[in-house]
């Protein structure tokens, strides 16, 4: 994995290189009101991209807690100080 683009408080994206594509993942903040929003975008590119895609189906529930973590950080971030 390496981080392929990098906005100094606002986001961040990650490539990772699999057999037969690229899994890239950017992940973004935004501090709103009295909380904040994060909007992870996925893409798989490759001439394997719709086998990846069906492999990596299930990580949504594997990834739940460690989005959770990741809401907490950033709006402990985003809190009024």
């Amino acid at each position: 994995m390496m981080v392929s683009d990098i906005v100094p408080g606002l986001a961040f994206q990650d490539t990772v290189f699999l057999d037969g594509g690229t899994l890239t993942v950017r992940h973004e903040s935004h501090g709103e009101n009295a909380g904040s929003r994060l909007e992870l975008h996925a893409e798989i590119d490759g001439p394997r991209a719709e086998e990846l895609a069906a492999d990596l189906a299930g990580l949504d529930e594997v990834l739940a807690a460690d989005l959770a973590g990741l809401i907490a950080l950033v709006e402990s971030e985003h809190a009024p100080r």
